[in-house]
């Protein structure tokens, strides 16, 4: 197997250069999906499948681990029509494999959202 050690890498389109310290730490991981009924997954990166806990809690795990269990999560969730929260790992252990969302309405009660994106920030192992 090669390896290859870069300093800067350079967008084949628009030929900017980016700098490899850009690439360290990035979004490694995203995921948008509809969680009501039997949750769907519109659109992602790196995730293999969602599992629905349960009202307003998911498990997302990802097709390659992460080199840490502490990485960043970031998310929004709705339903086009009233307030809701959104936070990651609310009651879950968390692992290097998956993040737990939770969507909760405005006055702290679980709920499932039609709308709702997480993104997770670290390195892959």
């Amino acid at each position: 197997m090669s390896t290859v050690v870069a300093q800067n890498f350079k967008d084949p389109t628009t030929l900017k250069t980016v700098d490899a310290a850009y690439i360290t730490s990035s979004v490694k991981v995203w995921i948008d999906f509809n969680g009501t009924g039997t949750p769907s997954i519109r659109a992602s990166l790196n995730v293999s499948s969602l599992t629905d806990l349960g009202v307003g809690q998911y498990t997302v795990n990802y097709t390659s681990a992460l080199s840490s269990v502490i990485s960043p999560a970031a998310g929004i969730s709705g339903n086009g029509s009233s307030g809701s929260v959104f936070m990651t790992n609310g009651a879950a252990t968390p692992t290097a494999s998956s993040v737990s969302p939770r969507t909760m309405t405005d006055t702290g009660g679980l709920t499932d959202q039609t709308n709702t994106s997480v993104l997770v920030a670290g390195d892959l192992a």
